[in-house]
């Protein structure tokens, strides 16, 4: 059986030969099987955001622009409230484009790893178990 498993295998989509490696752990009757796979992933294209710096608003220049707009001035309200809406949303975006503009920012998202450290971490784990547990059986007392 092992030496059907030795030899190289074809899968149909690809049609080149996969090397199968066969070990023999010594933990048990038990053997591992491991081949080599492409590990190449295409790298997240970059995303363009638009941002506001927020840190450098200046919030007294905020409540001068406030109180001389029509914000707040009542007697200047449309009496619609969808208008009076549009018309906060309007002035509001206006005074925070004088203050604050908008910046395009580009990010390159990073790359996760094919396994997160914390499954790597429960898989270290186990092996120093299975190891400790192999060399109590071979070694008792």
């Amino acid at each position: 059986m092992l030496s059907s498993l030795a030899t190289p295998l074809t899968p149909v989509s690809v049609h080149s030969p996969l090397s199968v490696s066969v070990v023999d752990a010594g933990l048990c009757d038990h053997h591992l099987l491991s081949w080599p796979l492409p590990s190449r992933r295409a790298s997240p294209a970059p995303q363009t955001t638009r941002r506001r710096h927020w840190r450098q608003l200046d919030v007294d220049q905020l409540r001068e622009q406030l109180r001389a707009s029509i914000i707040c001035q009542p007697d200047m309200w449309p009496v619609d409230i969808d208008d009076m809406a549009a018309m906060y949303e309007s002035e509001l975006a206006a005074m925070l484009d004088r203050l604050i503009p908008f910046r395009e920012v580009t990010c390159r998202p990073r790359t996760t790893a094919w396994k997160s450290s914390a499954s790597l971490a429960i898989l270290n784990v186990h092996t120093l178990r299975l190891a400790g547990n192999l060399i109590s059986s071979r070694h008792p007392g």
